[in-house]
């Protein structure tokens, strides 16, 4: 049980590396447009990057939480894993509490963001 939440959790890195990262990094051309809504509203989509198809804030927001994911997700799982490694009772509670941040997170971009090229990715990392 031990080798597989260790295998899973570096499995949960990795993956969580590439999708932040593309979140972050992921550059199109492209300028905000204004669409109308199904209750008569007018919203403006972001219109660039890898979250082109949500309204302005809701980028903002994703690529916000993809800068905590790199920058406090990641290293805290690592470190919560290896304290898991050597049997710390308080790296198990941490492993706990930054797998189910993990587990929000890409639940939330699997059913609340816009579809995008990294939806299958969410799907892995939500499952894992």
């Amino acid at each position: 049980m031990r080798k597989a939440t260790i295998t899973l959790s570096m499995l949960i890195a990795t993956l969580a590396l590439v999708a932040a990262g593309a979140g972050v990094f992921w550059q199109t051309a492209g300028q905000p447009f204004e669409v109308q809504s199904l209750r008569g509203e007018t919203v403006t989509i972001a219109g660039q990057g890898l979250y082109y198809f949500e309204s302005v804030s809701g980028a903002a927001q994703v690529r916000a939480g993809d800068v905590v994911t790199l920058v406090l997700g990641i290293p805290l799982l690592l470190v919560a894993t290896a304290l898991f490694a050597r049997g710390s009772l308080r790296g198990r509670l941490l492993l706990a509490g930054t797998l189910g941040y993990f587990l929000y997170t890409y639940a939330s971009l699997c059913f609340l963001a816009a579809y995008n090229p990294l939806f299958l990715l969410y799907v892995a990392l939500f499952s894992l």
